[in-house]
């Protein structure tokens, strides 16, 4: 068992200088925070383990994300910073199960607040998009990964999961509620073949999910490669040929 506690102050102070469209453009934040975590584990015997922890985590804006500098996309659309972001907290609860080390399971419950996420607002004519802080959001997931050599000669690792969010904040001065449930599948098959040569097949699969306003449509995606030692087994050949389907386009 195990526990802690981490304290950390942050203070940062910004200026944009020739700023006709907002002379005072000064911005400054300073803020302490405290990190409590703790962990817990217990080996049932020689096939079963199992895990409990606990922590709180925070997220800052980076560079990008604070600094106000709008530039434009095309003539009705364009993108800026926001000064004003606070740093998004998250507390994270989770469980976990080990069975002979090759069957994995956890279930975390997680919890977002001053949640930051992108949104598209309207000035006139034109869509401004930018960062900020719009709520509440809260997360359940599942996972499962499941290691497996039906060979001596074929590797394979299984990892599959189930994500239902709960977004709740306001969005451009109105109520903004979004609920849903994500799946993903993923594989990665290995083979180690003769005389050097191995080869690997992966991808996943994605239902559709959500990302704040923008709905981010089902994708998969499906990779190949071989490899050949050389010299010896001092170097290696290799050919990857990625996203075989042409099907990993990111749509909203």
């Amino acid at each position: 068992m195990q526990a802690g506690l981490r304290a950390e102050h942050t203070r940062y102070k910004g200026f944009q200088y020739d700023n006709a469209l907002q002379p005072d453009s000064t911005f400054t934040n300073d803020y302490t925070s405290l990190f409590p975590t703790f962990y817990a584990s217990h080996k049932l015997n020689a096939k079963h383990n199992f895990t409990m922890s606990y922590g709180r985590r925070i997220n800052r804006p980076d560079y990008a994300d604070l600094n106000p500098f709008r530039f434009f996309i095309d003539q009705y659309t364009y993108a800026g910073g926001n000064p004003f972001l606070r740093p998004m907290y998250t507390n994270v609860v989770e469980a976990g199960h080990s069975f002979k080390n090759v069957l994995h399971t956890r279930l975390s419950y997680s919890k977002t607040n001053e949640l930051i996420t992108q949104t598209f607002e309207t000035d006139g004519f034109a869509a401004f998009v930018r960062p900020g802080n719009y709520g509440t959001q809260e997360v359940v997931n599942l996972n499962v990964t499941y290691q497996f050599k039906p060979k001596a000669w074929f590797n394979s690792t299984i990892y599959t999961e189930a994500t239902h969010s709960i977004f709740d904040g306001m969005v451009s001065g109105k109520q903004f509620n979004q609920e849903g449930t994500t799946f993903l599948l993923h594989m990665n098959n290995q083979f180690i073949l003769k005389k050097g040569w191995s080869a690997e097949l992966s991808g996943y699969y994605r239902t559709k999910g959500w990302e704040g306003q923008v709905e981010v449509r089902p994708v998969h995606l499906l990779n190949a490669g071989v490899q050949k030692k050389v010299l010896k087994d001092k170097g290696t050949l290799k050919l990857a040929l990625n996203n075989l389907l042409q099907y990993q386009v990111y749509t909203g």
